[in-house]
């Protein structure tokens, strides 16, 4: 009679939990009813899977040959890509300075780098082919970068694509009334995180 006692207390917080827990298992069986059957709508699962496919990457004769080309073919190719290199070097050499500088300090330059063209090709590209974040200033639906090089705005921040040039400029604009800064491009990296970045340049150089 003495034994029955503790069996009973247990069952009884057993069911106590399970009562509790119910809700909560409910609600979870309903999430994930709600997203996509696929694994691209349950990014655990997708993370985990993705673990067990070995990385890979083309070298640079596979980079060239990548879609059975002909060597003559391939050729013809790695030369316009190094031609194309050797200009990316020098029309945008301040630029691409100044964003290898801050690319590990700001995380979002570190995922745009590593996903800018599709995996297999990345090293490569972005060894050679680095592209400039940083702007110097904005005129209408231009940007002009740190080198002197004007673009067309083409970027497509959120509130340019919703809001249209004129008006998120105007927003920066009053942003900079409340709290100055020199920043005015509209999409891009600017004279503020210039800034940011050589003060914690020099900070990390502080014994």
């Amino acid at each position: 009679m003495d034994t029955s006692l503790p069996i009973l207390s247990l069952s009884a917080a057993a069911l106590a939990g399970a009562a509790a827990a119910f809700p909560k298992i409910q609600a979870r069986l309903a999430l994930s009813r709600a997203k996509h059957r696929s694994l691209a709508g349950h990014s655990k699962m997708s993370r985990l899977v993705a673990r067990l496919i070995p990385h890979y990457e083309f070298d640079i004769d596979a980079f060239f040959r990548s879609d059975g080309a002909l060597p003559a073919i391939a050729l013809q190719r790695q030369d316009g890509f190094f031609r194309l290199a050797a200009l990316y070097q020098q029309r945008f050499a301040r630029s691409r300075q100044m964003t290898a500088e801050a690319a590990s300090r700001i995380s979002d330059l570190q995922f745009t780098q590593a996903y800018r063209v599709p995996f297999q090709y990345s090293r490569l590209v972005r060894e050679h082919l680095g592209a400039g974040t940083f702007m110097q200033s904005s005129a209408g639906v231009t940007l002009t970068d740190l080198d002197g090089n004007v673009f067309y705005d083409l970027t497509g921040a959120y509130g340019v694509n919703i809001f249209g040039q004129d008006f998120y400029k105007d927003c920066i604009a009053a942003a900079e009334r409340r709290a100055p800064t020199r920043a005015r491009a509209s999409t891009g990296l600017t004279a503020f995180h210039q800034s940011f970045l050589r003060r914690s340049n020099s900070k990390s150089a502080l014994p």
